[in-house]
């Protein structure tokens, strides 16, 4: 980028000319021109996107997806007016958010004002396809990747946080695979074994792991799949409403889970107490 510089410019700028005073108009020439158009076209071409000439808003287009739209909602939320990245400030109600962009982030910050406020709320995603429980005292990171699988539209990540009124204050930490919480430890790993022989309590390996006596809310633990062959995918309880979905499991590898909470169900009379899970990575 670089200002006019003909003759009759006057410090780098534009002017109309004053013909009482014998000053000239500023006279343009194409290496102005050009450099204003290529700095344009530069913008679309980082951003991948081919010059359209009956696209008059390419570089709002641009400005959208490099933005990050944030508002304070008490119902349901349509993005439908931006297509960049979300930050959503909302009510302790449940809502129902509009399908996003690929590749988009959202974040969901719910207002958990008082004690009287749900132990979570429900967020239905994309025509009520898609429905996740945010854990009170928690916020939702997600990435936007959809076509990749029926559980991947938007790929979760639970942080808990405190908020004293002024500041939101992260209580995890983050890594680039995902959340670290606070009580990442290990009481040796978690084995499935992917057999339908029940185990002394009575339930499949795959519901014996999840048992909440072996998780605390909080707590990051690994998972080993003890196959050697490849396992099938695994189904875990991913809220504490009960919802669950396939996990897959390479050969005698780990999976890293984090646990949101516990969700209880009776099987075969008996009452169980299980971890709500969400795959850490």
């Amino acid at each position: 980028m670089y200002p006019i510089t003909t003759d009759t410019a006057v410090d780098g700028e534009f002017t109309d000319g004053d013909e009482s005073q014998g000053i000239p108009p500023t006279d343009l020439n194409a290496l102005w021109f050009n450099t204003i158009q290529r700095e344009f076209l530069s913008i679309l071409d980082g951003m991948g996107i081919a010059p359209d000439a009956a696209n008059f808003a390419q570089i709002w287009d641009v400005l959208k997806r490099l933005g990050v739209h944030c508002n304070y909602y008490s119902g349901d939320v349509s993005t439908s007016d931006f297509d960049g990245h979300h930050v959503i400030l909302h009510t302790c109600a449940d809502f129902t958010l509009n399908a996003l962009k690929t590749n988009s982030v959202v974040i969901v910050i719910p207002y958990w004002s008082a004690d009287s406020d749900p132990a979570k709320i429900t967020m239905t995603y994309k025509n009520s396809s898609y429905k996740y429980d945010i854990p009170k005292g928690s916020i939702l990171i997600g990435l936007i990747k959809n076509g990749v699988s029926p559980y991947s539209q938007l790929l979760p990540r639970y942080i808990p946080f405190a908020y004293n009124g002024r500041d939101l204050n992260i209580v995890g930490k983050l890594n680039a695979g995902g959340v670290v919480a606070d009580k990442r430890y290990e009481k040796g790993f978690l084995i499935f074994e992917n057999s339908d022989t029940p185990g002394s309590d009575g339930l499949e390996p795959w519901r014996s792991w999840q048992l909440a006596e072996n998780w605390e809310v909080g707590q990051v633990r690994r998972v080993y799949c003890s196959n050697a062959a490849n396992a099938p995918s695994v189904y875990v309880y991913y809220s504490t409403a009960g919802n669950y979905k396939a996990v897959k499991f390479a050969a005698e590898s780990f999976r890293e889970f984090v646990c949101i909470g516990t969700h209880t169900e009776t099987i075969n009379d008996v009452a169980y107490e299980f971890a709500a899970l969400v795959v850490n990575g």
